[in-house]
């Protein structure tokens, strides 16, 4: 198994970190508010670069014995380092063709790009795709670049998947059992219908908590925001991120955050006296 790849079991379900890549960016896009020292001395303290956040792009996929799933799609060819989750499910023994259930926690580039290959066809030709109807109509709808004028390539990609795909699309509403042990959870905030994903076996639970919250250190310092941009209600954001980590914290769950380096993006949550989350890492920097 290569490093892109962390295998794990939840009760009976096979799961697989699989990552798409890495993408760097600037510090102020993860932490538009603290001040440039504190942010530094924090990340050195957790052995990350302190002049830029290293990304990687995790999806997961789970064999529940039932289905094949894979929550997130990657970035196709958003950059140059990204676009390998084809390749790496691939290396993990998983063909494109046996996945049968995609869920697409939002619509932005990094997570609906690898859907289609670049002549539009499908990359899973045998999977149904369940999503937010809230998510597609913030992306599809007439007045979507007024409201997020910096996403005007989100917005076309969102089309082009749309276009592409839409017959596969199923909607969901949160809180729905997917299927036996897969849960779909409102995470609302990030972006109008985000959803994050737990499935859960035999008393053990992983959450996928996609862009929920971006970097392990929002965990322990939740003023600590990103760019306004990365947030389309601040209220519904703050409230998730809390929401998630206690439901996290109460069920002992696992906890893959797409962007947490380092990959696999993995660990536990727990809560101090005080009320205050904190960061286990499965795996350290």
């Amino acid at each position: 198994m290569n490093a892109d790849i962390y295998q794990f079991k939840i009760g009976d379900f096979d799961c697989f970190a699989i990552n798409d890549g890495t993408h760097e960016y600037r510090i102020e896009t993860f932490f538009a508010n603290v001040d440039r020292q504190e942010i530094e001395k924090a990340l050195q303290s957790l052995n990350f670069p302190a002049d830029r956040i290293v990304s990687p792009y995790t999806s997961l996929y789970v064999d529940t014995g039932e289905n094949h799933i894979l929550v997130d799609a990657g970035a196709g060819h958003f950059s140059s380092t990204v676009g390998r989750l084809l390749a790496n499910l691939d290396e993990a023994g998983v063909e494109p063709t046996a996945i049968d259930v995609i869920i697409i926690t939002h619509a932005h580039p990094d997570h609906i790009g690898g859907l289609i290959q670049a002549d539009g066809s499908p990359t899973y030709p045998n999977a149904t795709i369940y999503t937010m109807e809230a998510e597609w109509d913030f992306w599809l709808g007439e007045n979507a670049l007024e409201k997020a004028p910096d996403f005007k390539d989100s917005i076309r990609l969102a089309h082009q998947v749309f276009e592409s795909l839409s017959s596969r699309f199923r909607y969901i509403h949160p809180e729905c059992e997917l299927a036996p042990g897969v849960c779909i959870l409102e995470a609302y905030g990030h972006t109008p219908g985000h959803i994050a994903v737990e499935f859960f076996s035999l008393n053990d639970s992983v959450i996928y908590i996609s862009d929920s919250i971006f970097h392990p250190l929002h965990i322990e310092h939740p003023d600590w925001l990103p760019e306004e941009m990365y947030i389309f209600d601040i209220d519904q954001y703050r409230e998730t991120a809390r929401r998630v980590l206690t439901k996290a914290v109460i069920k002992n769950s696992l906890v893959l955050g797409m962007h947490f380096p380092p990959f696999p993006s993995l660990g536990r949550v727990y809560e101090t006296s005080q009320g205050l989350f904190w960061w286990d890492p499965l795996l350290d920097s």
